[in-house]
């Protein structure tokens, strides 16, 4: 083997059957090669290393995958597939390509491809036996030779991918391994000392067979289900599948149909029963001549009437349970049995009342408030449906608009007067079959509700300043403004003065006027009279009036001769 190369080898025995597997690994060197053996899925649509489930007859496809590295071209390859004997045959190549061109028979590369190759195989003119090679396992041996085609060269990195089918021929008792191995003929290389390397892989398919699949349905329309819904005094149409896979065949079949309180066994079997209990709850038929082979299906179909309800609610079902035995023919022969069910859902042929599932919503409001309510019904029959709410004051809303049974439905009202008032509903389906009032009813408490406080009177007018000089004519001036967001006009203002020590003569000074117009967020300064003289504390008030509101302002001030301080 080349340098570089790692193999284990694990081999175990149980009862009489021996297994084997082994996988490598590499380290670099001057040249190796690496080899990939896939089998392909088709439920995960992907190549994979284990195939779980097969049947027989049909084909398995393999792929591999060889990666050579090396300091050198390489002119020459062989690659040996081993299958294992007695349950996979190799049918074809499907697919070569080298160097990640696909090449066809046509092509020069092309190897030259021997089934059956047989034990042995020649390598540099020596016969090896291919059971010899290190990992070889033994089996159906397929050799692709590259060793004389044309232009066939190979680089470091380069891969050969090949890809074929084998046929299933027989089923195993476990998983059989798919052995591949690549080598590199020594005499080929440039060092041409006779020897050559290699690489292996497996893959592995389970060629167990899937086993005997038992099924019982009930036909719905045009289809063939699990359970079903029906009415009482219907036919019911069942059928009964047996699956055989195996190598042998079956014999001596005994099916028998255990049928539940809520059916009767009404004939109309496409196979005749051997026996029917007398209150045709149970069928048995034993088909000691039928014999089933790999890959087929044994079906019994019969009627079935209905004649009891199986009531009302989702768990209330009919099982309808069937059972079979049979033998592989084997020898000696093998027993085997298995059961399935089919359910049946029954009601009587009439119509049934709904029912109210739930009543909900505000239990307090204001006088004229909308408060908000939801209701659901459900109908046995599944029917659609119409509410009818009573509001507890004498007034109703009448029969809604049609729902589906089960949907929610919700709904608005308002009270005119205060008090407690008892809500429920009821709800009828399109045959007119009404419900019971919800049950309990739902107590709403309206009242009055409370007064709102008188708003802020709206500020128009506000005096902002009042200020005065300490020099000069003595005098008092203010700033009148307008606050709000629309203009005014005859705005009526005062300003007094009053105050002093009487021995220096009181202080009585006033002055008014009128504003004409004063836009919105506008100011405009207004004056009192002119203080002679005086000497004392006075009082300063200011007052401005519009549409039939006042606005005053005062302050107090100091008078010393003529000069004003405000205080």
């Amino acid at each position: 083997m080349g340098d570089g190369y790692n193999v284990v080898n694990v081999t175990g025995t149980y009862s009489c059957h021996t297994v084997y597997d082994n996988d490598s690994a590499h380290v670099n060197s001057t040249k190796h090669i690496i080899v990939e053996k896939k089998v392909w899925d088709p439920d995960a649509d992907e190549w994979v290393e284990n195939l779980t489930q097969v049947r027989k007859n049909e084909n398995v496809k393999f792929q591999i995958t060889i990666t050579y590295h090396g300091d050198y071209r390489m002119p020459c390859l062989g690659v040996i597939d081993v299958i294992p004997e007695g349950c996979l045959e190799y049918l074809y190549t499907t697919y070569v390509e080298v160097a990640g061109e696909e090449i066809t028979p046509e092509d020069d590369e092309y190897p030259y491809i021997v089934p059956d190759a047989g034990e042995t195989i020649n390598i540099c003119g020596e016969e090896i036996n291919i059971s010899e090679i290190e990992g070889c396992i033994g089996g159906n041996v397929t050799v692709w030779d590259f060793r004389d085609s044309e232009d066939f060269d190979l680089f470091d990195g380069d891969t050969v991918v090949i890809e074929f089918e084998a046929n299933v021929t027989y089923y195993c008792d476990c998983t059989v391994t798919n052995w591949a191995c690549s080598l590199i003929w020594g005499c080929h290389l440039c060092d041409c000392d006779g020897n050559y390397f290699f690489d292996c892989d497996t893959a592995n398919v389970t060629c167990l067979p899937p086993g005997i699949i038992f099924e019982k349905t009930v036909k719905e329309g045009n289809e063939w289900v699990e359970e079903t819904n029906t009415i009482v005094g219907e036919t019911v149409r069942f059928k009964l599948d047996l699956t055989y896979y195996g190598n042998e065949y079956l014999h001596n079949i005994t099916i028998v149909d255990h049928l539940p309180c809520c059916l009767e066994y009404a004939c109309n079997a496409n196979i005749e029963a051997s026996y029917v209990s007398e209150d045709k709850k149970t069928i048995w038929w034993n088909l000691t001549d039928e014999q089933l082979n790999d890959g087929e299906t044994l079906t019994i179909e019969f009627d079935a009437e209905v004649v009891k309800a199986t009531g009302g609610c989702d768990d209330c079902k009919c099982i309808n349970n069937a059972t079979f035995n049979v033998e592989e023919g084997t020898c000696p022969s093998v027993d085997h049995n298995g059961s399935d069910t089919a359910n049946i859902t029954a009601i009587y042929n009439h119509n049934c009342n709904p029912y109210i599932n739930y009543l909900q919503g505000d239990e307090s409001g204001d006088i004229e408030e909308e408060l908000t309510f939801s209701a659901k019904a459900t109908d046995q029959d599944g029917d659609d449906v119409y509410y009818w709410f009573d509001w507890g004051d004498g007034n109703n809303s009448g029969w809604s608009e049609l729902y589906a049974s089960g949907d929610k439905i919700d709904i608005t009202y308002s009270w005119n007067n205060p008090g407690t008032y008892e809500v429920k509903v009821k709800a009828k389906d399109i045959h007119d079959a009404v419900s019971e009032w919800s049950e309990p009813s739902l107590s709403v408490v309206i009242t009055e509700p409370e007064e709102p406080e008188p708003p802020e009177p709206e500020l128009k007018i506000c005096i902002t300043k009042i200020f005065g000089p300490i020099a000069g004519i003595g005098k008092i001036d203010a700033c009148i403004k307008n606050s709000a967001e629309e203009e005014f006009s005859d705005i009526e203002w005062e300003i007094s003065v009053y105050g002093g020590l009487r021995l220096f003569g009181k202080i009585n000074v006033s002055n008014n006027g009128t504003i004409e117009t004063l836009g919105a967020g506008a100011s405009e300064c207004v004056s009192s009279g002119t203080i002679e003289d005086g000497f004392g504390i006075v009082d300063i008030t200011v007052t401005a009036t519009v549409d039939g509101e006042t606005f005053i302002n005062q302050a107090y001030g100091i008078v010393i001769g003529r000069i004003i301080l405000i205080i």
